[in-house]
Parts: C-alpha cells; sequence; structure tokens
C-alpha cells in the first residue's frame, strides 16, 4: 500500500503545523498537557467537606477570597462535568499548539485566563445571583 502524500497545496500548511508543535518547549508541554489537568482531577478527589470550605463559592461567607478564585477549578461530577471540560480543554490545547506561533501572547493570555478570569467569573456569578434572586411574594386572597 501506498503511503499518503499530501496534495502540494496543503504542504506548507502541514510544515507550519509540525513547526508550531515543534517550536514549543518541554515545560510548555508538561505545565498545560500534564500540570493543569493534574490539579483538576487533584481538586476533584477531594473529600467533600475540603471542597465546600475552600473550593466552593459560597454566598453567605463573601469574604473568602480563595473560594472566588478556587471555584472556577471545582468540578461536582467526574463524568460528564469534568471529563467534558477536560475533554474539551485538551482540544482546545491541541489546537492552539498546532496554531499559534506568538509563545509570548500564549503565554499572556493563558495567565489572565487562568488567574483573573475566575476572580471576574465569581464577581459575576455573585452580582447576578444576587440580582435575580427573588423572594416570592406572598398572596393573600380574600376569603
Amino acid at each position: 500500500m501506498a503511503e499518503w502524500v499530501p496534495p502540494a497545496r496543503l504542504r506548507p500548511r502541514i510544515d507550519q503545523v509540525r513547526a508550531n508543535l515543534n517550536r514549543w518547549r518541554a515545560v510548555e508541554w508538561v505545565v498545560f498537557w500534564g500540570l493543569i489537568p493534574a490539579i483538576l482531577l487533584s481538586i476533584y478527589a477531594l473529600p467533600q467537606p475540603v471542597r465546600d470550605d475552600w473550593f466552593i463559592l459560597n454566598t453567605t461567607s463573601m469574604g473568602r477570597i480563595p473560594t472566588w478564585f478556587l471555584s472556577s477549578y471545582t468540578h461536582s461530577q467526574l463524568y460528564p462535568h469534568l471529563a467534558g471540560n477536560l475533554a474539551f480543554y485538551l482540544v482546545t490545547l491541541l489546537m492552539i499548539f498546532s496554531f499559534e506561533d506568538n509563545r509570548l501572547r500564549f503565554w499572556l493570555v493563558s495567565s489572565v485566563a487562568l488567574c483573573l478570569v475566575p476572580f471576574i467569573s465569581s464577581f459575576l456569578t455573585v452580582f447576578f445571583w444576587g440580582s435575580s434572586v427573588r423572594l416570592p411574594r406572598a398572596r393573600v386572597f380574600p376569603r
């Protein structure tokens, strides 16, 4: 059986993807492909009381700043919640590693996404939770 040879018009793109994948350093492969998924799985494996105290955003105790950050990395179910998120993350990461050719931009965007977005997400959750939760009004009917 003959080996598949890509059409001439695809060769430059395939070479670019191959070059992009080779540009990433070992530390980037280890951190993004290994360490981050391992951290998410480790957080999921913690006992529920620990997750409740330190990782779940609790609207009754807003002063717990660690929960504002850590709640974005906490999952309630292994499947489909955590497994689905990890699958989406890994597919997206493969696309980024294949097509991104500016590692500085990648590190800046990743830093913001991993460090700042959890606080923004928690703030918006608290803000919209407070504005959307309404106590039901009691209805008084005449007898």
